[in-house]
Order: structure tokens, then sequence, then C-alpha cells
């Protein structure tokens, strides 16, 4: 019976995770569906139906985040130390019930209940739910499986929030969402029966059992600071600072998007109810392009790209709110097509941070970052609240100020790259590039190698780079090139040996002084003029000054030559030295 568990154990671990891919994006897409229902519209059901103002909006806010960061932490330690599969099922088990009170709500005192059930299932459900999708998918595919999924998303949330917008306006009005939030919660219980029939995860790798909730306690803690120190070895406690920061910029704007597009800019509810069909238009666009590119390219330099246009949707709607006009009420539509573009990037995102730590402690990892996140979400929402009641602007210019000001400097120069591209070595082949700096021997290094190899110099002065090319391919005895071709061809061939010759501009001016028989000062002027001539092209071709390299005698590029060839080349300059030393 042991044996039988072992070999099924061993067979799960082995299993190709293709249907899990399809398990999580079918569960996606019809959890968009139950969600689009009420997209963009529960908010304002709760303001206007249930009497809840600014302040008890906020308020919703920090009483859901102070009870997920109560419950995070275990979430994140029983999801890396207990099967995620049924970590995710009880916690999204909590939720469950939420539409269904929603519906029924006669005052928006139940919704307490709400937002107290909605938090310890996110907090329990969510850092196996991350665990889960990371460990699913291989590191080149991760930014493009992620934005197949909001991809989807985006597709549905096209149809469904302006279509149910319509339904209820049509049914009489916003009291009529409740019907809306009863389908919800039937959607939402067949993906929970699906998500327990279909998806399948490993067994968990702790064996060590425990006992007792002290027990329990202190080995959660145990493992919080592991993968803290774990972080700070891997580069990756900017990432706690971001999103300590992060709930300051948009936990505080969260309930205000929809209210501010409906009072501020009196944006009709037919507009509201498309503004989440604009943002999926961006997003079907430009997400999986963008995904795919920084699968390639590396996520944080497309997340630097992309960014800025997050801010370019807080100005506009700040001016949008301010000039009012009689395109004032369409301004929402923009402002949500330039947050989608800016948020385009959210696979890489998510990438970028989940990447920076291994499989085994995805969970515990994704729990401290959200603890962190909703800890500080506490005093954030409720100041987003006080700044509302202010003046509906400032907290979208807050929100600018924090994310634009502080976290886009920290992600910019603090925040590590995962995807290291990797590339084939190139073996380095029959023919030598020699290039470098005006009577630094280029020249005579050429003769000499000619002779020494029975290698032929090309006069590439008169050819074409690309026939050079071609050239250097397809004959496969040694060829010499020198001077700039040969600075050219070393950026497209790279199978030859590139040979770089560099000299003080002082020694070299002695030696065209004494070759040409003029004034020191003279020669040194003229190699003044050809080095900056020789410059120009570096700079363009490989970002390099070559008349300013640092003091060498050899560089040697060890992703070509092996270190025992290496030490052959450092073993004859010393004989040399030694032969000079004995005469």
């Amino acid at each position: 019976m042991a044996m039988t568990r072992k070999v099924k154990n061993l067979l799960c671990l082995k299993m190709p995770y293709e249907e899990n891919l399809r398990v999580l994006l079918v569960r996606r897409t019809f959890l968009t569906i139950s969600g689009g229902l009420t997209a963009g519209l529960a908010t304002l059901y709760a303001k206007e139906v249930l009497g809840a103002d600014a302040v008890v909006l906020g308020l919703f806010g920090s009483i859901w985040s102070a009870v997920f960061v109560l419950f995070i932490l275990i979430g994140g330690w029983i999801g890396d130390r207990y099967d995620r599969k049924n970590v995710l099922l009880l916690g999204t088990a909590l939720t469950l019930v939420n539409p269904m009170i929603y519906a029924l709500a006669s005052n928006w005192r139940i919704l307490i209940l709400v937002n107290f059930l909605g938090a310890i299932g996110s907090a329990i459900s969510s850092p196996a739910y991350n665990a889960i999708l990371f460990s699913s998918i291989e590191q080149n595919r991760r930014s493009q499986f992620v934005a197949t999924l909001t991809v989807t998303a985006s597709i549905v949330n096209m149809i469904t929030p302006p279509l149910s917008a319509y339904l209820i306006q049509m049914m009489g009005g916003l009291e009529e969402i409740r019907k809306m939030f009863l389908i919800q919660f039937f959607i939402s219980f067949l993906v929970w029966i699906y998500t327990w029939k279909r998806l399948k995860t490993n067994p968990s790798q702790e064996k060590r059992k425990i006992r007792g909730i002290s027990e329990a306690a202190k080995d959660m803690f145990l493992q919080m600071k592991k993968v803290y120190l774990l972080s700070r070895e891997r580069k990756a406690s900017s990432w706690i600072i971001l999103f300590l920061l992060g709930p300051f910029a948009w936990q505080l704007l969260s309930p205000f998007w929809s209210i501010y597009a409906a009072e501020v800019c009196m944006a009709p509810l037919l507009i509201i109810g498309l503004l989440p069909t604009a943002d999926s238009i961006i997003r079907i666009f430009f997400q999986l392009p963008l995904a795919r590119i920084a699968d390639r390219k590396g996520r944080k330099k497309i997340i630097l790209l992309v960014r800025p246009l997050r801010y370019a949707a807080l100005i506009t709607f700040i001016i949008g709110g301010t000039y009012k006009s009689s395109i004032t009420p369409f301004i929402p539509v923009l402002v949500w097509m330039l947050d989608a573009g800016g948020t385009s990037v959210g696979p890489s995102f998510w990438a970028l941070r989940s990447e920076v730590m291994p499989k085994k402690v995805q969970s515990t990892w994704s729990a401290l970052l959200n603890f962190v996140w909703y800890l500080a979400s506490v005093p954030a929402s409720l100041l987003g609240g006080i700044l509302w009641n202010i003046d509906p602007r400032l907290p979208f210019l807050f929100a600018l100020i924090i994310d634009a000001g502080i976290r886009f400097p920290i992600l910019m120069r603090y925040v590590p790259e995962t995807l290291v591209p990797t590339r084939k070595t190139p073996r380095i082949g029959p023919h030598i590039l020699i290039y470098g700096l005006s009577e630094a021997g280029l020249t005579s290094t050429a003769r000499l190698i000619q002779r020494t190899m029975k290698a032929e110099i090309v006069n590439a002065a008169h050819i074409d780079m690309r026939r050079l090319s071609r050239l250097l391919r397809s004959e496969k005895r040694p060829v010499i090139v020198e001077g700039t071709s040969a600075l050219y061809a070393a950026k497209e061939e790279q199978e030859s040996i590139r040979v770089l010759l560099v000299a003080s501009r002082e020694e070299r001016s002695r030696r065209r002084a004494l070759k040409d028989k003029k004034p020191e000062f003279v020669a040194f002027k003229e190699l003044e003029d050809e080095d900056r001539k020789v410059d120009r092209i570096a700079r363009r071709l490989y970002h390099a000054d070559l008349s300013r390299m640092p003091p060498f005698d050899v560089a040697i590029n060890t992703e070509r030559v092996p270190p025992e060839k290496v030490a052959e080349i450092i073993a004859i300059l010393k004989k040399e030295e030694k032969k000079k030393e004995n005469s």
C-alpha cells in the first residue's frame, strides 16, 4: 500500500501541467463572467442603494485589509506545508456566500460580514493559487500564459459588464443588481465544483508534522523569517518596500474610480458599464504581445517602458475633473484605456516578483508580500476616504506622487531582472579581425600573423559590409581583416578571432613621429583627430570609448576563450619577460 502511494506521488510529480493550465484558464474565464455581472456597479450599489458614504467605503477597505493581514501569513504557511489544491478550495469556499449576502442586504452594515469573509477566504486561497500558477508554467512561457488568462478575462469583460449594466438599467435601475448577485452566486459555486474535480497539484514536500497551535505558530514565523532572509540574499527585499508603498497609491484609490467617473465627470450609467469594455479592448491588443516581448527580452524593461501610461491616466482624470466641458462624461473611457495600457504588463510584473524566489516558498513569499500590502492598506484606505471628502481629486493626485515619485524609481534601480538572456557561445572560427587605434600596431601585427599562419589579408576598405560578412562565412582558409572594416565586421562576424590593439596616445605619437619624421606634437594632434573618428564608430557599435580604456596588458573574452588557453597566453607573456631578464 505504501509502495503504491509512493508510485502515485512519483507519477504526480512527473505529470505534465497542460491540464492544469486548461483548468486555470476555464476557472478564470467563468469567474470573470461572474464578477463582470456587477463590475463597476457594486460600489455604486453600496453607496446609492445601501447608504454607504465615502468614509464607510474606505472603512470597508480597512476592515478587509485588517482581517486579511491577520490571516495571510497563515495562508502562506499552509500553502507551502499542505496540499495547495485543498488550501485553495478552503479559501474560495469561504467567499461563496458573499454574492448572496449582497443580494439580500438591506443596508451597508451587512457588508462588513462580506468584507470579513472575503478577506479570510482571499488570505487563505491567494498564496496557494499563486504558487499553483507559478509552478504550473515554465519560465519562458510564464508572462505569456498569465497574459492569456488576462486577455481571456478581458474578452469576457467586453461583453458581460456592459450587457449587465444595460439589463440592470432596463429592469429598473441599480436596485435590480440584486438579481445579478444571485446569478453570480450560482456561477461561483459551479466553478468551485469544477476546480475540486479537475485541478491537480503535487503533494507537499514538507514531511515534519506539526503538533499543537503553539508549534504551528512558531513554525509559521520561522518560515516567514527564513523567506525574508532568503529575499535579502536574492536581492528581492526591494519588493517588500514596493508592496509597503503600493496601497498608498492603488488601494487608496480602489473604491473611487467609478464614483469619480459618475459624480465628478458626470458619466451616465451606460458609460460606466462600458468602462470595463474599454479596458478589455486595450488588454486584448497589447497584453499578449507585451508578454511575448517580456519572455524574450526581460520583464523589467517592458514594465518600465509601459507603466507611465498609468500616470497619464491619473493626470487625465484629474484634469478631466477640474475643467468641465461637453466631453467630460467621456473622459473616464480614455482614463480606463490608458490605465489598461499601463497595467497590461501585469503578467510580467507578477512573473518578475515571483521568479526572485524558488518554487518551494512561493506561497510564503506571496503571503509575505500580501501581508505587507494589506498592512499598509489599513491606513491607506482610511486616508483615501478622508482625502475624497476634502476634494475628490486628492486621492488621484496622492497616488500619482507615491507611485511615480517613489515606487517607480525603486523599481527602476533596485528590483532585479529575473529573466537573464542565454545564448549559445559562438565558436572561434578561422578568421582574424584586428582593429583598434592608429599606430597601435594593426598593420605590423597583421603582417606578422600573415607570415606565421599563411593567411590572406583582405583589403576591405572598398568592400560592402554585407559582402565582407558573406566572404568571412564562406571562406574556409584563414583571412585577416584589419582597421575600420574589422571594427564593423567584429559586430557581425561571431566566428572569428577578434583582436583589439590599443596603446597610450603618447606612445603612439612617439611611434608616428619616428616613422614619419615629424614633431611629436604634430603626430599627437593627428592621432587625436583619428581617435575621435574611431571612437565615434566604437560608441555607435559597442557603446565603448577605445581611446579611454582602463589600463591592461591583455584583455581576454572568457565567453569565447577557455581558461586553459587564457593560462597559456599569460604563460607565453611571462616567458617572454623571463627571456628579457636573462638577456
